[in-house]
């Protein structure tokens, strides 16, 4: 399993506080059966330039180098109004890759952040990944929703989507249409926000199949660039 939506680094954001919480984090990961972790910590536009927020965030993959085959560096970019034309934005991907993990407004869209995804999805340097997409559901309009998904970017679900019952009938349902493109924990520590993908896997699997969640795995190691 790959978890594309992490935390993990240490005293980088509100994620792990120290390097203790951040290996306990990613031996957790491996031994739940993930192979590959993005540390998609926090970027913050308007607090600093992606030159220091890189330069912050190798100094904090430094203290974990031990992991580095099991780590892929990357970041969760806030959202703001004009972000599509943002310059230097392929620096923020996930290395190794175009991925570009964008953290949508949590207030109402409107058409001015549809009209910025899709120029972003446009831009040939970057492959626009939406995070976490299941935690709007209940707070943006239907309509707005499906214009978002009309952008063509790829879209991440957090493993909560599926360990809720409140939100797992959908997110179930959107996972059997072949809709989410990537899982994440978006594991910060290790007592509220645990890793947890692999429970995640056991309730996908027991509503639909191992076939299916297989089919998942293949796609997303495809879109990662890895070779099975």
């Amino acid at each position: 399993m790959i978890d594309a939506h992490t935390h993990i680094l240490p005293a980088m954001d509100d994620g792990a506080r120290d390097v203790q919480i951040s290996e306990q984090m990613i031996e957790c990961e491996l031994q739940s059966g993930v192979s590959l972790i993005a540390a998609t910590p926090h970027f913050y536009p308007s607090i600093m330039t992606p030159s220091e927020f890189l330069a912050r965030r190798d100094e904090s993959a430094e203290r974990i180098k031990d992991h580095k085959d099991h780590v892929l560096l990357g970041a969760e970019v806030q959202y703001y109004d004009g972000i599509c034309r943002m310059d230097g934005i392929e620096r923020l991907c996930i290395e190794g890759t175009k991925l570009f993990l964008l953290e949508l407004p949590f207030v109402a869209w409107d058409s001015r952040v549809i009209d910025n995804v899709s120029s972003l999805c446009e831009r040939e340097e970057i492959v626009l990944v939406l995070a976490h997409i299941d935690r709007y559901f209940k707070i943006q309009k239907a309509p707005m929703i499906e214009k978002i998904m009309e952008t063509g970017a790829l879209l991440q679900f957090n493993a909560e989507a599926f360990l809720n019952p409140f939100s797992r009938k959908k997110a179930i349902a959107m996972f059997e249409d072949g809709l989410c493109a990537m899982l994440g924990s978006d594991a910060h520590n290790m007592s509220s926000r645990k890793p947890n993908l692999a429970k995640a896997k056991e309730i996908i699997v027991s509503k639909t199949s191992k076939e299916i969640f297989e089919k998942h795995e293949r796609k997303e190691s495809e879109i990662f660039g890895i070779n099975n």
